[in-house]
């Protein structure tokens, strides 16, 4: 399980896509911090602020860059039969788990060099701890999401399609819901990511929702004809 783990976080760091979008997400940090505190609708109190904004641009564009870099996690070997040759040595659990932690691991990084970033060239001391659970919790639930519909679908393509899909239509959705008195819009977007931004307590919500997604992939996976 570990080598499977390793393999893949190495070959997404190594990936074309995944460097264009290291470039995009540690630029915007760079340039927020460098620039954010000229812009009218910064505060007084710098990198709270600023972190917001970031925040912003992490929740708006973590799904559809999660599917980019990892849409074809699962659905591309099963689809060309390599994960046979696993099948005999490891469980179909661990095998998921493995791939599941290789996208959480690196956004975990991301996130890591986003705030010591942050915290350096703003010159904090203040860790900001909300906002890291939060978006810890938020690319847990991306993660999971990731990997339920390579799990489900069956080509590639489509799990890349529909990942372009969910992340352009997801945040148009979750973000109405959160004005709109619609019940249904309301439900979709307790189930979204996109509601817990700013949360406290109710970020274990989204906590909750991301483990129920990933132990529906793992069900499922078990019993995927492969």
């Amino acid at each position: 399980m570990i080598t499977i783990f390793k393999d893949d976080l190495f070959k997404s760091v190594k990936s074309v896509r995944t460097i264009i979008v290291l470039i995009l997400f540690i630029g915007t940090v760079f340039l927020t911090n460098k620039y954010g505190s000229n812009l009218p609708v910064i505060s007084g109190n710098g990198s709270i602020s600023i972190l917001s904004i970031i925040f912003s641009v992490f929740s708006i564009f973590g799904i559809l860059f999660s599917f980019i870099i990892f849409g074809g996690t699962i659905v591309k070997e099963v689809e060309d039969q390599s994960i046979r040759y696993l099948l005999p040595y490891i469980s179909r659990t661990k095998i998921l788990i493995a791939k599941f932690l290789s996208m959480f691991v690196f956004w975990l990084l991301v996130i890591a060099v986003s705030i010591l970033m942050t915290l350096l060239m703003q010159s904090s001391t203040v860790f900001p701890y909300q906002y890291v659970l939060n978006l810890t919790v938020y690319f847990l639930y991306v993660s999971s999401l990731v990997t339920l519909t390579s799990v489900i679908l069956s080509k590639e393509k489509l799990v890349s399609f529909t990942g372009i899909v969910l992340g352009i239509v997801a945040p148009v959705i979750g973000s109405w819901g959160l004005v709109s008195h619609n019940l249904f819009l309301k439900v979709i977007s307790w189930v979204l990511p996109f509601r817990y931004t700013d949360a406290t307590w109710q970020i274990f919500i989204l906590m909750g929702i991301s483990i129920i997604v990933f132990l529906a992939a793992t069900i499922l996976f078990k019993n995927k004809e492969v």
